[in-house]
């Protein structure tokens, strides 16, 4: 006898009801299943992290996570003062280099500075020849004492320009007052421009009249000396 199926003994309704009622829920149950299926993500290899011993050498792993990867302002000065400083090879040969001071002004200001060097005798030019240059330092002293004598007089005698008054003018002459081995009266003669030939004018006057009143010290007597000056006018100072 043929195998039965288990519905075959059930009345004709019952199986069209059976048969009706799968259809429906199967009808409604799939569409329902299909719009909240959510897809299952597959697990991501770990992330893995090596340390670089000495000597070792490290592959990055894509060029996307070393943008990503911090540095500190720390670690960048360490690691930059890390790396040694070769010195730079001495020749044998080569003689030590002697550091000069920078060049200060050759002469003080006619108005009271009294802060030059004592050695502005080896900085006074020649007149003529070979430089005249302080063989002592008795002649430096003399010199420097000169300079101060020829400014304090120049303050004596330091007029302000009523033009480059009124005009507001204001700036730094520079005069030369010329030593002859010859002698006589020392000679003034203009240096490097205030800017207002006024200005300069008045420079010249303050030190030919300074220059006149001053007495040329022994030990610079018969030596041909150019002395630097320079002469500042400020309204503030007048």
């Amino acid at each position: 006898m043929a195998h039965r199926r288990f519905w075959q003994p059930w009345p004709p309704a019952l199986r069209w009801a059976v048969g009706l009622s799968l259809g429906i829920h199967l009808f409604v149950i799939f569409p329902m299943a299909w719009m909240f299926y959510t897809p299952i993500a597959m697990p991501q290899a770990p992330l893995s992290a090596v340390l670089k011993g000495p000597g070792e050498v490290v592959h990055a792993a894509s060029a996307e996570a070393k943008r990503f990867v911090p540095v500190s302002s720390g670690d960048a000065a360490k690691s930059s003062r890390s790396q040694p400083t070769k010195p730079l090879p001495v020749r044998p040969d080569a003689a030590p280099r002697q550091r000069t001071p920078a060049s200060q002004a050759a002469a003080g200001v006619a108005q009271g500075d009294a802060s030059a060097p004592a050695n502005a005798a080896s900085r006074a030019g020649s007149v003529g020849g070979a430089p005249d240059t302080a063989r002592d330092g008795v002649e430096a002293d003399a010199l420097n004492r000169y300079r101060l004598a020829l400014g304090a007089e120049a303050r004596k005698a330091r007029r302000y320009p009523e033009v480059s008054r009124t005009r507001g003018q204001e700036g730094t002459a520079e005069v030369y007052v010329v030593l002859s081995r010859a002698g006589g009266t020392p000679v003034v003669i203009a240096g490097k421009s205030s800017g207002s030939p006024t200005l300069d004018e008045g420079a010249l006057v303050m030190v030919r009249m300074a220059a006149e009143r001053t007495p040329v010290p022994e030990a610079l007597q018969g030596r041909n000396l150019k002395i630097p000056l320079r002469i500042r006018f400020s309204l503030d100072d007048f």
